[in-house]
């Protein structure tokens, strides 16, 4: 995969508003769905991996859930951050990174949201790669 293109892709704030578009909000809405499904408990720790501009962190964090934002594109994390700015809704933690090698201890959250990269990881070593480190950092014995 071409980490370059995917930063020069996402650059355009193609993240902003994508989930307000028709075409798109079913998705949203859908996605949610499955999520609720597997919040077990009131207060979690959760890992958004590849969660662009942070559509479902920032729903997860209003819903009480402690939530930690990772994507690849600088201008998501940005959004992410302007979004906080915006609305004073502040997350967990934001920041830059790789869905094949998360910069997390073993552990460390409730549940684990793997979709962003999924579209972008073509190779499968590097697709498995992602799913093992988003097993790595969730807590439970059970991967969904």
């Amino acid at each position: 995969m071409d980490r370059n293109k995917i930063t020069q892709y996402y650059s355009n704030e193609t993240e902003k508003k994508r989930f307000e578009i028709d075409f798109f909000m079913l998705e949203g809405i859908r996605t949610k769905e499955i999520v609720s499904r597997y919040l077990f408990k009131d207060k979690m720790s959760i890992i958004d991996i590849g969660g662009g501009a942070g559509y479902y962190s920032f729903w997860l964090q209003e819903k009480g859930h402690n939530m930690n934002l990772v994507d690849l594109s600088p201008k998501n994390i940005e959004l992410a951050k302007r979004q906080t700015l915006d609305t004073g809704m502040q997350l967990a933690n934001c920041e830059i990174g790789d869905a094949t090698n998360l910069n997390f201890k073993d552990e460390t959250f409730d549940l684990a949201l793997l979709f962003g990269p999924l579209y972008h990881l073509t190779d499968k070593a590097e697709r498995l790669k992602a799913l093992s480190e988003a097993k790595r950092v969730q807590n439970q014995t059970e991967f969904f």
